[in-house]
């Protein structure tokens, strides 16, 4: 994380490396009509070996964020940094 001072403005720019990391398990959910039909699907073609399985997705952003001198965000003043 890097901070830098806008004397100018008297902003605080603070840029942020963040990690997002989606967990789900993929399984047939009942409610929907199309999930049976593929889990039917699946069922048949792997011999009723089929199994839930869990996936993670991650990726990185940079976000950057400006703060005035009362730790007020620039872009969203009822968001305060502490």
């Amino acid at each position: 994380m890097s901070v830098t001072t806008v004397l100018m403005s008297r902003l605080r720019t603070i840029t942020l490396e963040l990690s997002y990391t989606w967990n789900d398990v993929i399984d047939p959910n009942p409610q929907y009509t199309t999930d049976n039909i593929k889990s039917l699907f699946a069922e048949r073609i792997t011999l009723g070996r089929a199994e839930p399985y869990t996936i993670h997705i991650t990726w990185s952003s940079q976000s950057i964020v400006e703060i005035d001198a009362s730790g007020k965000n620039h872009d969203s003043p009822e968001i305060e940094c502490l």
